[in-house]
This record gives structure tokens, C-alpha cells and sequence, in this order.
């Protein structure tokens, strides 16, 4: 596969789109191994660019549609209450909703997405179609339904649970769910960063005393994390304790 790879850029330098197509889709279908994944994810990052970037490729994605909607159409094998996808459909589907997404029409890339979480049991695959569905919905500034589809993104990613409640503290703050927006932040806290957001989310809602302990944590964490420092600095100010404001600033310049 390392080989064909070589080769698709090879075509994409030339200036062969179709055949840079043809090379990339028959590493996306054939990379399924575990150490392939991240091969599988660029071919569909080359393909989605290279359909979406060239209009006289774009009757590939017609292709790809007309098969995806056979997919979809066929039973799938059933190992519980919901009926699995046939082989490759699920693939072919976060395919076609990146090409969709490449051309901006959100609208298809969702319903695409909807379409596969409806038919996957909850498991590693059903994670992955929502977390891009998470992305298409936040792109069409549908917050609450983001927030519901990267709530049940976290259940089933546990190992990435403190990334997703930080977007959710974020999703949260733009619905004006504050105190969704404070727990979520807090559980997404593991390092200065996330010490860093939780102050400003606490700061945005005027919590000063709580907003000013999470910087200091943040600098506690993380020294050199002079967005902190700055930060603590101007609420300093705002209160009118101008020495410890000073003296912090003096850190940053040193």
C-alpha cells in the first residue's frame, strides 16, 4: 500500500487526477489493518480534495452515491437490535459526506451521516460517524443537536472523553448553557490548557475568584503558559491590585 501511495502523489503531481482517483480509492477500500488507519484517513482526505477541487471528477462521487444508496438498501447482517452495515458501506458513506463537505454542502454531508448512525450498533464505528457528524453539524451552527451527537461520541470514546467535553464546554457556552459549560470544562481539564479554558469560560460568566484559581492552576501546571499569566495579570488590574498584576507581568517579560 506504501507503494500505491507513492505512486497516487506521484499522479497528483503529474496532474492525472483520475488516475491520482483510482490509486487513492483502491488504498482507501484495501487499508483495514490497524496500523493502516491513519493510510485509510489520508486517502480519504486526498479524495474528498481532489473530487471536490476538480470538477470533471466529480462524476466519481455520483458513482460513489449511486453505490452507497444500493448499500443502504440491502439488509444488513443483524447482531442484535441493530441491523449492521453491509461490508465497506460505512466507509463509502464517511467518504461521500467528506467529499460533500469539500464542496460545502453541509446539508447532504448530514444526511449521509444520518444515514449511517441510524443502521451502527454502538461501538467504535458508530463513534466515528459521529464525531464527523458532530463536525458537520457545528459547521451548520446546529449547537444543540452538535452537543447530543458528541455526548454520545464521549460514552463511547473514553480514552478521548476529556477532548470531547472540552468542544462540549465550548458548544455549551455558545448555547449560553452555563453550567453545562463549567462541568463540562472541568472534566475535560488534564493539563494547563484545560485549566487555562475552564478560567476563561468561569471568567466569561463573571465567576472572578474561581476564574483567577484556575489560571493560577494553569500556571502551576505549566510555567511558561504566559496566556495565564496574562490573564490573571488583567483581573488583577480589574480589582485594582496592581502590584500583583505587575509582578506578573515582570514573569512574562523576564
Amino acid at each position: 500500500l506504501q507503494l500505491r501511495r507513492g505512486l497516487a502523489q506521484a499522479y497528483e503531481r503529474l496532474s492525472r487526477g483520475r488516475d491520482a482517483v483510482v490509486t487513492w480509492e483502491q488504498i482507501y477500500f484495501a487499508a483495514k489493518g490497524p496500523g493502516e488507519r491513519l493510510l485509510q484517513l489520508e486517502a480519504r482526505k486526498r479524495l474528498a480534495s481532489l473530487v471536490a477541487k476538480e470538477t470533471r471528477l466529480q462524476a466519481t462521487l455520483y458513482t460513489w452515491q449511486r453505490r452507497l444508496a444500493a448499500m443502504l438498501s440491502q439488509p444488513g447482517p443483524t447482531t442484535g437490535p441493530t441491523p449492521t452495515l453491509p461490508p465497506d458501506a460505512l466507509q463509502l458513506g464517511l467518504l461521500v459526506a467528506e467529499v460533500h463537505q469539500q464542496l460545502g454542502k453541509l446539508g447532504d454531508a448530514e444526511q449521509v451521516l444520518s444515514q449511517l448512525r441510524v443502521r451502527l450498533p454502538d461501538g467504535p464505528q458508530l463513534a466515528e460517524v459521529l464525531l464527523s457528524l458532530g463536525s458537520v453539524l457545528k459547521a451548520q451552527r446546529k449547537i444543540e443537536e452538535a452537543i447530543a451527537v458528541l455526548k454520545q461520541a464521549a460514552t463511547l470514546l473514553p480514552d478521548r472523553q476529556r477532548e470531547l467535553y472540552a468542544q462540549l464546554a465550548e458548544l455549551s457556552m455558545q448555547s449560553y448553557r452555563d453550567g453545562d459549560a463549567i462541568r463540562y470544562a472541568e472534566q475535560a481539564v488534564a493539563d494547563a490548557g484545560g485549566e487555562l479554558s475552564l478560567g476563561e469560560i468561569l471568567e466569561r460568566r463573571d465567576e472572578i475568584p474561581r476564574a483567577m484559581a484556575a489560571y493560577k492552576r494553569a500556571m502551576e501546571r505549566d510555567p511558561r503558559l504566559f496566556r495565564a499569566h496574562m490573564a490573571l495579570a488583567r483581573l488583577h488590574v480589574q480589582r485594582g491590585e496592581l502590584s500583583e498584576a505587575a509582578a506578573l507581568y515582570r514573569e512574562v517579560v523576564r
